[in-house]
This record gives structure tokens, C-alpha cells and sequence, in this order.
């Protein structure tokens, strides 16, 4: 995220990242370096659960939190952000969305929204007929006319439809925005 998100940013723009774990903060040092943004992007190994982010205030468009407890470093982020500021945080489990929000609200963040990260991945084949001009033949699963998209009886019929069983571990992206006085 910080690399694509650093790519986006103005030259005079600053992106801080913070990491917990020396080795991880590190190895983001040295990939900063590697694609020569090292003079744009500040590393910190810093738990900012415990001992908040270390700016001043008001200094942040943004802050975006990828943390087991995000909700113990929601009020450090408010602190940092600018009037208006947007606030995201990424959690594995619904459990810390709801600490999170909870967070959010005692902080009077504004606009709280949660949204769902699930790939749901697609199986796409296409049916070939004998003849071109007969019919399509009949599918076990025969889907809406709305999910198929006849390209040409020569090529085939395109038929495309959900995966039944999803494997993976589904995320939750959570958005607000710092109220202004």
C-alpha cells in the first residue's frame, strides 16, 4: 500500500509508515531506497498502539491503520490528522471493526463506514456448438439471460458464473473522516 500510495502523492508530499517489528521496518527502509523514494517516505519502528505516532499535530491528510488492535491507536490518529482528515483501518475480523467503530465514535469521527473485502472469483468458459445456427443446448445450471453474453455462434456462447465454494479469509476496510470544529 505505502509505495502505491506514495506513487499518487505530490512530490511535496511526505508519507510516514510505521512499523512495530524492527526487522519489518527494516525491510520497508531498504524497498524504499531500492525504488528511490527514500527521501519522501519517513520509516519509524514505533508501536503506536502504546506510544502513538510521534508527529505533531494536525499534520495528515490521511492515516491508514493495519493493526491487531486498531482501535488503541485511533485516538493518536486523530491527533495527527488534519481538520477533515480520513481516517481507514484494515481488520481481519468483524470482532475489531466493532472496537474500531466504537473507537471512531467516542473520538467524534464522522462518515463511519465499513466495507467487506471478499474475492469472489468467477469461472468463465465458453460453449461451442456443431452447428452454428442451432440453439444453445441447455446448461445443468442454467443461468439468467443476464449473465450470458452471446459473442458469436461461430466463436461460442460465453457463460460465466460464480465459484460456489469460496476458500480465503474475508477483510473489512473501515472510513471516516475527522469532524471539523
Amino acid at each position: 500500500y505505502p509505495l502505491r500510495r506514495q506513487r499518487q502523492m505530490c512530490i511535496r508530499d511526505s508519507l510516514y509508515t510505521f512499523e512495530f517489528h524492527k526487522q519489518r521496518a527494516e525491510a520497508a527502509e531498504k524497498t524504499f531506497k531500492q525504488h528511490k523514494m527514500d527521501h519522501l517516505v519517513t520509516v519509524t519502528c514505533r508501536d503506536v498502539c502504546k506510544d502513538g505516532f510521534g508527529l505533531e499535530e494536525g499534520v495528515s491528510n490521511a492515516a491508514f491503520l493495519d493493526l491487531p488492535s486498531p482501535w488503541l491507536a485511533i485516538s493518536s490518529a486523530k491527533k495527527i490528522l488534519k481538520q477533515c482528515g480520513s481516517l481507514c483501518s484494515f481488520s481481519p475480523c468483524i470482532e475489531q471493526v466493532q472496537k474500531t467503530c466504537e473507537a471512531m465514535r467516542e473520538n467524534n469521527f464522522s462518515d463511519i463506514t465499513t466495507i467487506e473485502c471478499l474475492e469472489r472469483p468467477w469461472d468463465v468458459s465458453v460453449t461451442y456448438f456443431s452447428n452454428p445456427t442451432e440453439n444453445p443446448p441447455k446448461q445443468k445450471n442454467n443461468l439468467p439471460k443476464k449473465r450470458k453474453r452471446v459473442l458469436n455462434r461461430k466463436e461460442g456462447v460465453l457463460v460465466m458464473k460464480p465459484v460456489v465454494e469460496v476458500r480465503g479469509h474475508t477483510g473489512y476496510l473501515t472510513f471516516a473522516q475527522k469532524k471539523s470544529l
